[in-house]
């Protein structure tokens, strides 16, 4: 996997971050090229090993002839170039895990902005919703308020029409 695809992933976004089965895919993927490159370099540090030792035996079968002293320059040049293979494989696992380390960072980030938005915007909801039970109370106080002086006006009626001496 470049480290193009690697750093330029993205993944959608559904309630409460990012979507799972994306990043479980994307994590198992960058698994799956790290234990290749672990392997290849495995593989690859083995082959070294028998190379060296091929070398040492022919070496040590042809240290009296003349031309003895290029089989060392060839083991001299295979170790080197073992060297740089190991040091090329770590660097690409490197790169991979801070890849992902990045990716993730980035992802929990995300989440934890979505969280937070969630989260405030349902403190939003039941404090909009506190503010319109107390309006529902007043507005009942205020009918009931209303009630009551309607039937006082009532009484203040009734009382004086059996004041003013009215026949029934």
């Amino acid at each position: 996997m470049a480290e193009a695809t690697i750093t330029g992933m993205n993944f959608n976004k559904q309630f409460g971050g990012y979507k799972k089965s994306q990043v479980d895919d994307y994590i198992r993927k960058l698994s799956d090229e790290y234990r290749t490159a672990y392997e290849e370099y495995g593989a690859m540090r083995a082959e070294r090993d028998e190379l060296i030792e091929k070398l040492a035996k022919q070496e040590a079968g042809n240290l009296n002839r003349p031309d003895g002293e290029s089989f060392v320059n060839t083991l001299v040049n295979t170790e080197i170039q073992a060297r740089q293979i190991i040091r090329e494989a770590k660097e690409r696992a490197k790169k991979i895990i801070d890849g992902t380390i990045e990716e993730t960072s980035r992802a929990k980030q995300a989440a934890r902005a979505l969280v937070e938005k969630a989260e405030a915007e349902a403190a939003a909801a039941k404090k909009k919703d506190r503010m319109a039970n107390v309006e529902n109370l007043q507005i009942k106080n205020c009918a009931i308020n209303n009630a009551d002086i309607a039937n006082e006006n009532i009484a203040y009626a009734i009382n004086e029409v059996f004041s003013a001496g009215v026949p029934a």
